[in-house]
């Protein structure tokens, strides 16, 4: 056997076995995560809704009803919504919205920089209640998630950061199922890390803090020349200020929020090289590994494919590690969406195991290369 063969084995081995520790980190601390159900009749607290939009015309109003609906108080949250730029009918709607629900206290202010960060520092500025709640305009959001999270904030007095499990709508197509699964294991390795005390990731659609620990980490947010990551900076930095026992995961099967399924690979790609672009500026040590390792096993796990041209045995020890990345994978994934009663194609998601390393590998050096765009908008490198 050639030497750089043997070489290579080796790497690979060990970019696997590293992998798997991780993997077994997620799925340890997913099982340590306690259920948080609250016994408390009333919430005290008052809490701000943030939504950062643009071009969501056709989104909007389920989010909307779904924010009327809730059973909180209308006399303790209030709702702040913040356009960037839309080009279609969102604002319209949100008035037309507006004047027909007047017992809402709703908000709609212009954002006066560029982008999704600039928005959401805009609306943060405008809050007066406690507790800020952001979200996403493509969202619906279960009726007791508001409630939840004061509750949540009025029991566990040392969180000053939550957030909860995002989920694909119910798929329309194969491929959507494809794209709720892949969705739902990032949510859950994220859930995960937290549960082991090691924040990693989170989706700003459910997610909430408390507005004077959110003062003192705003001007040490990194990533701030980025077009993503307003959800995983802040995670980063409130773990940063005050440890990673200040971030909590909200563990409850209805405590959710739902959103819009990618209609396309194509549009599926798009938000996954996105959201890849801001790894590059991760500043703490376990994201940065995390990051790492995933990379380096995936583009192991391609190289072995490419090799497969040059010997064919690598076909077969390509199978048997993709293999091996799903049995880890699996315990973790399906215990998750089994808690939360999702069904999943998990034969489906075993055959797209074949292709995942290639597509981590693209999703992680696309933005090096290439600008990108989201939402007729033209996004930097």
């Amino acid at each position: 056997m050639d030497s750089w063969i043997k070489i290579f084995l080796v790497l690979l081995e060990f970019s696997a076995i590293a992998y798997i520790l991780i993997i077994l980190i997620f799925t340890v601390g997913w099982y340590r995560l306690k259920e948080f159900v609250s016994t408390a009749s009333e919430v005290k607290t008052s809490l701000s809704v943030i939504i950062a939009i643009r071009n969501e015309a056709g989104n909007i109003l389920d989010l909307l009803n779904s924010i009327d609906k809730q059973s909180l108080s209308k006399k303790q949250f209030e709702i702040i919504i913040v356009d960037d730029a839309s080009t279609d009918d969102s604002i319209d709607i949100i008035n037309a919205f507006k004047k027909e629900h007047n017992e809402l206290q709703m908000k709609v202010i212009e954002s006066d920089g560029n982008g999704k960060k600039d928005a959401l520092k805009k609306a943060f500025s405008e809050v007066k209640n406690e507790i800020v709640f952001t979200t996403d305009g493509d969202c619906i959001l279960n009726e007791n998630l508001l409630k939840n999270y004061l509750n949540y904030f009025e029991e566990n007095h040392t969180i000053k950061l939550c957030f909860g499990s995002v989920f694909y709508e119910k798929p329309n197509f194969p491929l959507q199922q494809i794209f709720r699964v892949e969705f739902a294991s990032l949510v859950a390795s994220g859930a995960g890390s937290a549960g082991f005390e090691l924040p990693l990731m989170m989706n700003a659609a459910n997610m909430a803090f408390r507005l004077k620990d959110y003062e003192v980490v705003k001007n040490k947010i990194d990533g701030e020349n980025l077009s993503s990551g307003d959800d995983i900076f802040i995670l980063h930095a409130f773990a940063k200020e005050f440890g990673n026992g200040s971030i909590g995961f909200y563990k409850n099967s209805e405590h959710i929020v739902e959103t819009k399924a990618p209609l396309s690979i194509k549009d599926f790609f798009k938000q996954r090289i996105r959201w890849g672009s801001k790894a590059k500026a991760y500043k703490s040590l376990w994201p940065k590994l995390v990051s790492l390792v995933v990379f380096i096993f995936n583009f192991m796990l391609s190289a072995t494919l490419i090799l497969s041209i040059y010997k064919l045995w690598f076909a077969s020890l390509y199978f048997l590690f993709v293999l091996l990345k799903f049995l880890i994978d699996m315990p973790l994934n399906r215990n998750f969406l089994k808690y939360y009663k999702k069904p999943a194609n998990f034969a489906m998601f075993f055959l797209l195991e074949f292709v995942y390393p290639i597509y981590i590998v693209i999703a992680a050096l696309a933005p090096i290369f290439f600008s990108f765009s989201w939402k007729d908008r033209d996004l930097v490198k």
